[in-house]
């Protein structure tokens, strides 16, 4: 089986999470499969970000949805992480599609649910402009779309039948599963590490599912989870981890 190990929000174990610095050294380290977080500001402008506000990684406050874009590129989304990236800014989505197609990099993008006062218009205003982003992608790059929201995951597949997407779990995977991933016609099952074992890796390969899981930044955790048979992880540490199974 194929293994692959995926840069979680890039490198972010060693540049800040989401941010230019931490996928242009992915290729200095031979590293192919990156995550991301797609958002919106509340001008409909795409931009990679995990949280809801903008509190954690930059030096600003507030929602980003209630953010313009001009308001958001004058935050520091570097500093936070270490005074060496200071400086740094929240990168758009345009600017990440550029260096994928020049590191010939596949990418995990994670769809963010969208909380505002008019958080129903400015979801379909996501998912129409991450569409139209997508057809930028260079073919020969692999692409799976996650989110949280089955909904959301719903509506993209939806628009772009032929792109994989994944169902998110965090916590212990609910009994209803099955039915959830079927719902949103995911290939791909991404649940939490801590809550997995092993006879649930097996069911989702029965059903026909890959499984990637989230979050791993040991080698041991890394290498039993390859011997439970799933087919990726992603990790802070891409750089380090490599995907050889535990010896059982």
């Amino acid at each position: 089986m194929e293994h692959i190990v995926i840069a979680h929000r890039g490198l972010s174990g060693i540049a800040p999470e989401n941010t230019a610095p931490a996928f242009t050294a992915m290729a200095e380290k031979d590293v192919q499969w990156l995550e991301t977080d797609i958002d919106i500001t509340k001008d409909g402008e795409l931009v990679l970000l995990h949280d809801n506000s903008v509190n954690r990684t930059t030096n600003g406050r507030g929602n980003l949805h209630e953010l313009s874009y001009h308001d958001v590129q004058q935050l520091d989304a570097g500093k936070w992480f270490n005074p060496t990236f200071a400086g740094t800014t929240i990168m758009p989505l345009t600017d990440l599609i550029q260096l994928i197609n020049q590191d010939h990099l596949h990418v995990n993008f994670e769809l963010k649910a969208v909380f505002n006062s008019d958080d129903q218009n400015l979801a379909g205003v996501l998912l129409q402009k991450f569409t139209e982003a997508l057809k930028l992608i260079d073919p020969a790059s692999e692409i799976i779309v996650s989110s949280f929201n089955p909904k959301l995951l719903a509506q993209f597949k939806a628009l772009n039948p032929a792109t994989a997407t994944a169902i998110l779990f965090e916590d212990a995977i609910p009994t209803n599963w099955l039915e959830v991933a079927q719902a949103v016609q995911a290939e791909y099952i991404h649940p939490d590490a801590a809550f997995l074992t092993a006879a649930q890796v097996a069911e989702f390969t029965e059903q026909g599912f890959r499984t990637n899981v989230w979050t791993v930044n040991t080698q041991d955790k890394a290498s039993e989870l390859f011997s439970w048979g799933v087919h990726g992880v992603f990790t802070d540490f891409a750089h380090e981890l490599t995907f050889q199974p535990a010896f059982i």
